[in-house]
């Protein structure tokens, strides 16, 4: 038995409801595979970043410890100079006393 032809239309209808509502799954599922590739793409981004920015600050803490050692040989050597000057002054005023 042959559908009437109004059957065909509801029929052809609701394929075409139908097919739209896939169709717009499809865009959906399309979207938001291209949102999350970009989040993906962003994180990936921000790990680089987190890795570069670990490796500055692992070079700042090596040149903090070098500027720190080197303060502290500088302070000594100052200690140094102050104390050879402090032996030497009195070294000339004894020479004064022998000189006088």
């Amino acid at each position: 038995l042959l559908a009437a032809p109004s059957e065909h239309l509801e029929e052809n209808r609701i394929f075409d409801a139908l097919n739209a509502l896939v169709g717009l799954a499809n865009n959906e599922a399309r979207q938001l595979q291209a949102e999350t590739d970009g989040h993906i793409m962003h994180l990936k981004n921000l790990i680089v970043e987190r890795e570069n920015l670990k490796l500055m600050m692992d070079g700042v803490r090596s040149k903090l410890e070098q500027a720190t050692n080197t303060a502290i040989e500088c302070q000594a050597s100052l200690a140094n100079l102050l104390a050879s000057g402090s032996a030497l002054r009195l070294q000339l005023k004894s020479s004064q006393s022998f000189l006088f």
